[in-house]
């Protein structure tokens, strides 16, 4: 019986001094979050350490991990610190001057971490990034179906976009923190039972305020049934506009790219058929891809 008396009095001295310690990182999360050290990967550890120790961020971490890990990355390597907090997804296209008909794609993304933040922000802006990074779909600009209001949906309603990883923040914030983080944070106006309600959040990201008319222009939007003029609750930090609106401006900006680069693969393609004799299905297929670029892109 004393033995198993010392056992739980052991396990209640751990728990309390893991308190104990959990409050005093909370109380140094109030100073900026690169304050605590000058090396970057010490503090982006430190941060990912903080995260573990909630459920949900731990869960999250763990399948963060994994996907890193497919890319032959560990996490650490995949965070970085920027002047706002964005998750920059990276799609790399490959093919050969001598062959421009053999392409192959490859999608990696690295999360930036607003230097400026304080712990607090800093800790939420990660889960939120960590969410784009673990399950946001890879995109590609390249294929006939990358459209304007997929994009859009994809960008707010998937479990990889913006309602997704708003969802998260407040998840730890409620683990983490205290009430007053979360009611501060606003995460009390989207619940419904107690509970965050995600469809209510993806309405909320879906208003555009006085862009409306700008918006109706930019896109379909009897495609977006969600889409309203209501005020603005969530803006994007990296366009400073609503949602709906940076999402069509993104859109628009990768296509742009997008179909620069297919230029420059057309003229190769172009000489190659002039160089070297074809079959008729490479002629055909070439002008296949001039009617689909220039549908697209003109």
């Amino acid at each position: 019986m004393r033995a198993i008396f010392l056992v739980i009095m052991l396990i209640f001295s751990l728990n309390s001094l893991s308190d104990e310690f959990l409050d005093l990182k909370r109380a140094e999360l109030n100073k900026n979050w690169t304050s605590y050290s000058r090396l970057e990967k010490t503090n982006i550890r430190r941060l990912l350490e903080l995260l573990k120790s909630s459920e949900e961020g731990a869960r999250l971490l763990s399948s963060a991990e994994y996907r890193a890990s497919k890319w032959g990355m560990s996490l650490i390597d995949c965070i970085k610190v920027g002047n706002t907090s964005l998750t920059d997804t990276t799609l790399t296209r490959k093919f050969t001057a001598g062959n421009p008909f053999n392409v192959s794609y490859e999608s990696r993304s690295v999360i930036y971490l607003n230097r400026s933040l304080s712990g607090v922000h800093a800790l939420l802006d990660l889960a939120h990034e960590l969410v784009h990074f673990t399950n946001r779909k890879s995109f590609n600009p390249y294929v006939v179906n990358f459209n304007t209001v997929d994009f859009v949906k994809e960008t707010i309603e998937s479990e990889g976009g913006e309602a997704a990883a708003f969802e998260m923040e407040c998840k730890v914030a409620k683990e983490f923190f205290n009430e007053h983080v979360y009611h501060k944070h606003g995460c009390h106006k989207y619940e419904k039972d107690g509970e965050i309600d995600r469809q209510l959040l993806v309405e909320k990201f879906y208003s555009v305020g006085s862009y409306w008319s700008e918006f109706k222009k930019m896109v379909k939007v009897d495609q977006l049934e969600l889409a309203n003029s209501n005020d603005v609750e969530f803006y994007s930090s990296a366009y400073s506009k609503p949602y709906p609106v940076a999402a069509v401006e993104e859109y628009q900006q990768i296509m742009s790219r997008a179909c620069a680069n297919e230029d420059k693969r057309i003229e190769l393609l172009d000489l190659a058929l002039q160089r070297s004799p074809a079959g008729q299905s490479d002629y055909q297929h070439f002008d296949e891809l001039k009617q689909v670029h220039s549908s697209r892109c003109y």
